[in-house]
This record gives structure tokens, C-alpha cells and sequence, in this order.
């Protein structure tokens, strides 16, 4: 649903290739440094960040 917005609103405003090229360049800088920490915490690639890490690493044993 919320791609379909997200389409919807994109095809509705001018400038759509300037637009689209910011928002992949404003997901990269923000996804880029979770991708980085959680690979050097535990080598394992998650743009999304592990939501496990604290039980992985023993702190809530």
C-alpha cells in the first residue's frame, strides 16, 4: 500500500528522474552505515539491521 502511495505521488510531480535519483541517494546514505555496523558486529549483509543482535552477542543471557 504504501508503494502504491509512494508510486502515485511520484508520478503526480514534475521533475520525477531528479526526484527519484535523491531519494535512492537519501536511502543510500542512510542504509549505508546501518549495512556497515551490523556486518562488523556480525559478518552478515542486512540493510535493514538485526533486530537479534542482543541475543546473539550473549547480553541477555
Amino acid at each position: 500500500m504504501a508503494l502504491l502511495a509512494c508510486t502515485w505521488l511520484w508520478i503526480i510531480q514534475a521533475d520525477k528522474i531528479k526526484k527519484a535519483i535523491l531519494s535512492l541517494l537519501l536511502l543510500g546514505l542512510i542504509l549505508t552505515p546501518l549495512t556497515y555496523r551490523c556486518y562488523q558486529i556480525m559478518p552478515v549483509f542486512t540493510p535493514h539491521g538485526i533486530g537479534d543482535m542482543n541475543a546473539q552477542s550473549g547480553a541477555n543471557r
